[in-house]
């Protein structure tokens, strides 16, 4: 095992989840779906890796998603981002 690794400590997602599952409890601090999800989101997904790329992205998004998200923000919240101003993440502990 990698020594960085082994120096790092528990997440509080790992501490959660362990708990949940010691108490039988349901763990709503992470996403454990129930089901598939939408099949359209599905079979867009399924698409996009066929017929576009199915690399990694560049690290702040695709223009096409940094786009998307500048009009979802534009619609639902009235906020005007230029995509230049959206950047993706991967998500972080």
């Amino acid at each position: 095992m990698n020594s960085v690794y082994t120096a790092l400590g528990t997440t509080i997602f790992e501490a959660m989840s362990a708990r949940a599952r010691a108490t039988g409890a349901i763990n709503l601090g992470q996403g454990f779906p129930d089901g598939r999800g939408p099949e359209d989101v599905l079979a867009e997904a399924a698409r996009a890796l066929i017929e576009e790329s199915n690399q990694y992205p560049p690290m702040a998004g695709t223009p096409a998603l940094r786009q998307a998200v500048a009009d979802h923000y534009r619609v639902h919240q009235g906020l005007d981002l230029d995509p230049s101003e959206v950047i993706v993440t991967s998500g972080a502990t």
